[in-house]
């Protein structure tokens, strides 16, 4: 159902990020808006409607129509027609009410004028831009460092290696898209064809479910939130009040995290398995190895949980010795001396 207040006040990621798909994809139709070729989304579509006259032109696309003069003004009063590429991204978001909400704005933008380029087997992001200011502004906005390529007056982004994972991880963490290409790649790279969800059921309301920082990070930090049992004097059990569904296929390590060294305790099994079968709570035995440390003030994040690939495989005995080889049965730091002996 047509809304002709929908971009009155922009106070969502969608509905920002609808606002910047129709400024960088529109053709003027008279005095009217058409944008073409929208890839089809359910969570778009239903915002899409809001606004205007939605066509297919075919199972995966289509057009808006939009009409509504309310809504023509207010995207007008955003963004000067004529200048749309050479208008400063700051003056259409700054008055917007928090990061997220101007991030949904952004990736429209890198939709529209971003693309995925591969040169010597390493595929880089390319985002284009009018003015140097708006390139500027999304350094800021994202933090994630690139590098600049000058093309007359163009100003050129570019990102790789793990910036270019971290960077589309932010945009498309709510896997809302119309760009079939940067999407595509993005999601075959972090999914590589496996189902690697992992579901979190919060058995107590103080839980912290896990999360990272950046993409590219291995671990997702793990909380304790209660204590569940003293072993001794020095080892504690904690609670993190979380189970794990963890799908065929994987396995989850939880390791301590780099700063509880720093912390005066240790992981008391020094790594823990979290088989797929497995459904309690996630508990975390914690050591005090540093006796005049703090006691410990949770809610404490004092580990990360790896998602790990499961390898299933069948052992059996073998009749028979195996053959001989260099190494042959030396062990317990003898074959590293060997082999500075030989070099």
């Amino acid at each position: 159902m047509l809304n002709n207040f929908y971009f009155d006040e922009i106070d969502s990621p969608i509905k920002a990020y609808i606002l910047g798909i129709i400024i960088y994809n529109m053709k003027k139709d008279g005095e009217n808006i058409i944008v073409e070729s929208i890839i089809k989304n359910n969570d778009i579509l239903n915002e899409l409607n809001k606004i205007g006259e939605c066509n297919y032109i075919n199972d995966n696309t289509l057009n808006i129509f939009i009409t509504s003069e309310n809504i023509l003004k207010k995207i007008k009063s955003y963004i000067n027609f004529n200048s749309i590429c050479d208008s400063k991204i700051a003056d259409i978001i700054d008055n917007f009410s928090d990061n997220r909400i101007k991030e949904a704005f952004v990736k429209a933008y890198i939709e529209c004028f971003g693309d995925i380029i591969t040169d010597n087997n390493e595929s880089c992001l390319y985002i284009t831009y009018y003015i140097e200011e708006n390139s500027d502004l999304i350094k800021k906005l994202f933090n994630i460092p690139f590098t600049i390529r000058k093309n007359h007056n163009l100003t050129v982004a570019i990102y790789n290696n793990v910036n270019i994972i971290d960077f589309m991880g932010i945009i498309y963490k709510d896997k809302i898209y119309i760009n079939n290409n940067l999407y595509n790649w993005y999601y075959n790279i972090i999914k590589n064809n496996q189902n690697d969800t992992i579901k979190v059921f919060k058995t107590n309301e103080n839980a912290i479910i896990p999360s990272k920082n950046r993409v590219s990070d291995a671990g997702y930090d793990i909380t304790v939130i209660k204590e569940s049992k003293k072993f001794n004097d020095k080892t504690t059990l904690y609670d993190t009040g979380i189970k794990l569904n963890i799908p065929n296929g994987f396995y989850v390590e939880i390791v301590p995290r780099s700063s509880l060294s720093k912390s005066g305790y240790m992981l008391a099994n020094s790594i823990g398995i979290i088989d797929q079968s497995y459904r309690g709570n996630i508990f975390v035995a914690l050591t005090k190895i540093n006796e005049s440390s703090d006691d410990i003030k949770l809610p404490f994040c004092c580990c990360q949980m790896i998602i790990r690939k499961q390898i299933y495989c069948d052992i059996i005995e073998s009749l028979e010795d195996f053959s001989i080889t260099n190494r042959n049965d030396a062990g317990y730091g003898d074959a590293s001396l060997k082999s500075i002996v030989n070099c």
